[in-house]
C-alpha cells in the first residue's frame, strides 16, 4: 500500500486537485494492467484500490498526517509530494503498533534487514 498524507493542513481545493491528479495516475496504471479501480472512503480520507477480480493488487491511502519527521519531497507530479523515507517508516511503525497486520511486520523487517546489510557493507569496505 502506498500512503499519501497531507503533510500540513492544506486548503480543500489543493487536496481535491491532488486527489484528482493521483486518481488519474492510478487510473492509467489500472488500464495498462487490466485492473479495476475502486474508491473506498475511510474516516480520515480515502483509499484507491486496484483490483483483479475481487483481489486487491495495489492500493493508495490518502489521509491527514498527525506529524512529520522530515519535510515531504517535491515530485514531478505536482501538486503531489513524496513522503520521506523516515516519515514512511514512522507511519509504518504507527500502523504496526495500532494494527499489527502481517504486511506491517514484513515491511519493518525489510527496513531492518536492509539497514543491517548496509551497515555490514560499510564496515567491511576495503580501503584502496
Amino acid at each position: 500500500m502506498l500512503q499519501v498524507e497531507w503533510a500540513q493542513p492544506s486548503p480543500e481545493s489543493e487536496q481535491r486537485l491532488a486527489v484528482e491528479r493521483l486518481r488519474s495516475i492510478v487510473q492509467q496504471v489500472s488500464e495498462v494492467n487490466g485492473l479495476m479501480l475502486h474508491d473506498r472512503p475511510i474516516c480520515t480520507g480515502m483509499i484507491l484500490e486496484l483490483k483483479q477480480e475481487d483481489n486487491p493488487m495495489f492500493s493508495v491511502q490518502m489521509r491527514d498526517r498527525a506529524g512529520e519527521i522530515e519535510p515531504s519531497i517535491v515530485s514531478s507530479w505536482s501538486p503531489l509530494q513524496l513522503q520521506s523515507l523516515h516519515n514512511a517508516i514512522g507511519s509504518k511503525m504507527t500502523a504496526l503498533v495500532n494494527h499489527g497486520s502481517p504486511c506491517d511486520f514484513c515491511d519493518i523487517r525489510a527496513v531492518v534487514a536492509t539497514s543491517v546489510n548496509n551497515a555490514v557493507a560499510r564496515s567491511c569496505k576495503v580501503e584502496d
